[in-house]
């Protein structure tokens, strides 16, 4: 689903079936990972199947003939990010061997990216070619996930630093991670995954350096709401805005400002987005027309 928001106004675009316009694999509600790429198009991993499509800004199969490449040894398909030079990092679940890897724009594997992910590779950013901050989220229990800096050297990826989220937020038990957003500030937004009562309820804000032992917890605490399946799974800066925008499972839009570290708006998308019932909001961008 495609949405137009201009100054809190919102309309409802268009609204793409998956199955209808890259047809199979693409032919189950599974679809997870959903990218904005350096072109403008938009780049979607397919849990269950290993496929990874591309659609361009109106929804429909980008380019002509639709491209899909199937990923091979890695399953279980769940976070993604874009290097500058337009390769992939590409993250598997816990269950699927707890594996991401470092893909050409085609498809073709390069490397390996990583051998200490824990449980499931939820989202990332890339500093640079050489330097990847990543989340390691515990998708069984929701309790557990740290932020992780993963860097290039002799061209093997290897952990060069990580945020253990139950050591430095001990008090705040079952807290975790699962959104990464680079800001053009100069500094790196990581958001939890669910506030709960017993939860850290804050954006954690690290150096665009990558280096973790400066991170802190900013802002206001995230509404209460974000509980149970009313979770954050995307966050985004708005173009030419210093605004990150969020979408919860309860349907409504979040704005957060860094430069005043507070929720300064919310949207009630539930006109536009079906209600998710049972399942829940996988992926979230956004762009500029």
């Amino acid at each position: 689903m495609k949405i137009n928001y201009d100054s809190g106004s919102v309309d409802q675009a268009s609204n793409a079936s998956l199955t209808t316009v890259l047809g199979a694999p693409f032919t189950n509600s599974n679809n997870r990972g959903l990218l904005l790429n350096k072109d403008g198009t938009l780049l979607i991993l397919n849990y269950d199947t290993r496929y990874v499509g591309f659609l361009n800004s109106t929804l429909s199969a980008q380019p002509t003939p639709k491209v899909l490449f199937d990923l091979g040894g890695l399953s279980g398909l769940y976070g993604s990010c874009q290097l500058p030079n337009g390769n992939y990092i590409i993250g598997s679940d816990q269950w699927s061997g707890k594996k991401a890897n470092e893909y050409t724009n085609a498809g073709s594997l390069v490397r390996t990216f990583n051998s200490t992910q824990q449980w499931t590779f939820s989202s990332c950013f890339a500093i640079s070619n050489t330097r990847v901050v990543w989340v390691d989220y515990d998708a069984n229990t929701d309790q557990n996930g740290d932020v992780v800096v993963s860097d290039l050297s002799g061209g093997i990826w290897s952990e060069s630093g990580r945020y253990v989220t139950n050591t430095q937020l001990s008090s705040l038990p079952a807290s975790m991670w699962y959104s990464v957003v680079g800001h053009t500030n100069g500094s790196i937004y990581v958001f939890p995954f669910a506030s709960g009562s017993t939860r850290n309820k804050k954006i954690l804000k690290c150096s665009s350096s990558g280096d973790l032992s400066d991170c802190q917890l900013v802002g206001e605490n995230l509404p209460a709401v974000f509980t149970g399946i009313d979770v954050i799974q995307g966050a985004a800066q708005l173009p030419a805005r210093d605004d990150i925008a969020f979408v919860s499972n309860d349907r409504f839009l979040y704005l957060f400002n860094p430069n005043t570290n507070a929720l300064i708006q919310k949207t009630d998308l539930s006109s536009q987005i079906p209600d998710p019932g049972c399942c829940e909001i996988r992926g979230f961008t956004v762009g500029s027309e």
